[in-house]
């Protein structure tokens, strides 16, 4: 049994939406890659079966100094005084793979691997008894950079010195009928060998299976970080967000991964090999091309962990790949981030792609970058292509480092807005103008100062005309603002509002269409563990909900936040999935990818108080009573159609007055006109957090009406009476 635990990545509602869950901890694939092999990835593993051995690899993290892979290569069984399968004489087996299960046929055994999200168990299944006498042996030759340590338990222990890495042991022999029987491990001359006692081995009942045991292990002090760089994005004709993140293995070895998540929480095909080998990843971006129904994912690959970084991209079209295009060839021997908005128009067609080449270090010791940008275009028939990357730097007559931002989608009516680092002994955070193909049009805005000894963060979003801007500024506050586009030129809000403390560090900014929801990292008195925060907000960046600390899914120390907002992918507005990376605040600092569906105005039904009389109609709500919703109204429907006049009535509450039925007793009463018993009155929630709770009690009243219920006030029919709560 080969396990390998990896970090999981869990989603789940946010505390504004149902109560309803779901979970990426089970999120795995086995495929066969292009050379016959198959590849399998779990929780916190990866794992290669072919013809010269099964190549474990934990995920150790990006500190990983050693290459933590462990290759097993079957080379002899039988017994001790008798061998029954060689591997230097034997035909090469290819592997054979049946749902989840890959198997090698060894002649007098069939070595098989059970691929599962927690693991690799690994047996060897005997169909008669080995001839001869004696223990039954497997010899195993391993190929590692590891260090092998014997415990006193008997297992091994490969590992770094510093981290981590496999352990092996705990061998059972198990027979037809379920008898087991405990076995050893024995190390001789780069090589391991599994064996059985020869008494079990002569009265065991046949089929016979030889379990070992390998997982993953760590040391004490360890650093891992392994899961991290998490970004997602929603797509409307597939109906599912795709979270991508990164995987280290080791400092050499990291990889991409995605998964499909539909919109009632399960989980949409399997775990998506975005890009996978023996090379340096880091930094994917997913974006949505909506007239193509193509996610598309960039990201930055290297040989080394030093570079000369490629920036690679391939499309995603439910659970099936496209084919991986280099978008620019080692044009950034230093790169160390990458940027793209898709295009959520209806004839979308591509994707823009920012990334930054290294030029060298300004003076005041922070690294100035090259900008460039390119599209990649998806024909109908979901090929990419992509043209010449365009230096914008050079364009923007500012030097700037490796923090930069762009919105989740663009238009090709809108204005595409970079946000970008100014390095300096007082640097600034800047919005240049882009057009649709990410030209630079000439037009830019300072919107922060930044302190230099701290890293900058830096995110934006909006809708082509008005966008936010979220940053660190120089005392180590995260603050958002608003730009607008005024078809020439920016012109910057006037008010700055203040989110976080100055222990907050990255952010993200997503436009949910009539709001904007804003997540940070907040650091705690824990320097290992930073909080998640978050707050929805008007285009105006008044604030329009009570800011709220997201519960840790998996692990505590939240980073890293990406909002992925269903409107940029072509779906409804005011929900997002709010992703993220957690890790544990003490060693070892495993990590996980987690996130929650978030509502920006969610608020809850109307409540019915007491009935109608007179033929007075219905009363109801549109819209939820959530602060600031501009949509919200009270409405009427069903009413006597011969009243011309409709009245709303509204109250906070207290005594209702009967007079035929219960009526509202109101301390505001507006006249409209009614159409055929129907009318509607435009209600704006207060859009501050501090009038959540308050409770508004309404009801209609139809004057003159056909019958005179209320004895007082003749001809005045009521409809039924209701409450609304304000709610986020």
């Amino acid at each position: 049994m080969n396990l390998l635990h990896a970090s999981p990545l869990l989603l789940a509602f946010s505390a504004t939406l149902p109560a309803q869950t779901f979970d990426l901890r089970s999120a795995h694939t086995v495929v066969r890659t292009g050379d016959g092999a198959v590849l399998a990835i779990g929780r916190d593993y990866k794992a290669t079966f072919a013809a010269d051995g099964a190549t474990f690899a934990p995920a150790l993290g990006p500190r990983a100094a050693v290459r933590g892979e462990l290759t097993l290569r079957v080379a002899r069984i039988g017994r001790d005084n008798r061998v029954a399968w060689q591997a230097d004489t034997a035909p090469t087996a290819a592997a054979a793979l049946r749902d989840h299960v890959v198997t090698f046929a060894r002649g007098v055994c069939t070595e098989t691997y059970e691929c599962r999200v927690d693991g690799v168990e690994q047996s060897f299944v005997f169909d008669r008894r080995p001839d001869g006498t004696g223990d039954l042996v497997v010899r195993c030759d391993v190929t590692t950079a590891l260090e092998p340590t014997v415990r006193g338990d008997g297992t091994l222990f490969f590992h770094d010195g510093a981290i981590g890495g496999v352990t092996v042991g705990a061998i059972t022999g198990v027979d037809a009928i379920g008898r087991t029987c405990p076995g050893s491990l024995q190390r001789h001359d780069g090589a391991i060998e599994l064996r059985l006692p020869a008494a079990f081995v002569d009265s065991a009942a046949y089929p016979l299976t030889l379990d070992p045991l390998l997982a993953t292990g760590f040391l004490i002090g360890s650093a891992t970080d392994n899961e991290d760089q998490v970004d997602a994005a929603y797509g409307a004709s597939p109906n599912t967000t795709l979270v991508v993140w990164r995987r280290s293995y080791s400092q050499w070895n990291q990889d991409v991964y995605g998964q499909q998540v539909a919109n009632d929480g399960s989980l949409s095909g399997p775990l998506l090999v975005i890009s996978s080998g023996a090379h340096a990843e880091r930094s994917p971006s997913v974006t949505y091309v909506r007239g193509r129904n193509r996610h598309v994912v960039c990201w930055l690959q290297a040989s080394s962990m030093v570079g000369p970084w490629t920036v690679e991209a391939r499309t995603v079209n439910g659970a099936t790949l496209g084919s991986t295009v280099t978008v620019s060839g080692n044009t950034a021997p230093n790169g160390r981030w990458i940027t793209s908005a898709g295009d959520s128009s209806a004839l979308g067609t591509s994707t823009l792609v920012v990334w930054a080449t290294a030029l060298g270090t300004s003076p005041f010791g922070e690294q100035t970058t090259i900008l460039r940008t390119n599209t990649i275009d998806i024909s109908a028939f979901g090929t990419v292509s992509v043209g010449t990357p365009a230096d914008l730097t050079s364009s923007l007559a500012f030097p700037t480092d490796d923090v930069f931002a762009l919105p989740k989608s663009r238009t090709p009516g809108g204005v595409t807005a970079l946000a970008a680092h100014v390095p300096g002994q007082t640097g600034q955070h800047r919005v240049h103008a882009l057009d649709h193909l990410g030209n630079y049009l000439a037009a830019s805005v300072h919107v922060s100062t930044t302190d230099p000894a701290k890293e900058p963060a830096l995110a934006i979003d909006g809708n082509g005309t008005d966008f936010v801007v979220a940053c660190r500024r120089f005392d180590g506050e995260t603050v958002v603002r608003q730009i607008t586009w005024n078809g020439t030129a920016f012109t910057s809000g006037t008010n700055v509002t203040v989110l976080g403390t100055p222990q907050s560090s990255a952010c993200a900014v997503g436009f949910l269409g009539e709001r904007f929801l804003v997540a940070w990292s907040e650091g705690t008195a824990n320097p290992f563990d930073n909080d998640l925060r978050g707050v929805a907000i008007k285009p105006n960046c008044e604030v329009c909900s009570q800011s709220f600390t997201l519960a840790s899914v998996a692990r505590p120390n939240a980073r890293g936040p990406a909002i992925a907002p269903v409107v940029a992918g072509g779906g409804s507005t005011n929900t997002a999935l709010l992703a993220w990376d957690e890790t544990n605040t003490s060693s070892p600092f495993t990590g996980s990818v987690v996130g929650r569906f978030f509502a920006a105005m969610v608020g809850a039904p109307p409540v019915f108080l007491s009935p109608g009389c007179g033929n007075g109609g219905t009363a109801s709500a549109t819209g939820p009573f959530s602060p600031g919703n501009d949509q919200f109204a009270f409405a009427l429907s069903g009413g006597d159609p011969t009243a011309p006049f409709a009245l709303i009535s509204l109250s906070l509450g207290g005594s209702s007055v009967l007079c035929g039925c219960e009526l509202t007793n109101f301390l505001v009463l507006e006249a409209t006109l009614a159409q055929a018993g129907s009318s509607t009155y435009a209600f704006k929630p207060w859009c501050d957090p501090s009038y959540l709770g308050t409770d508004i009690e309404f009801q209609w009243l139809l004057w003159p009406a056909a019958q005179s219920p209320c004895p007082i006030v003749e001809n005045l029919a009521a409809s039924n009476r209701m409450l609304v709560t304000l709610q986020p």
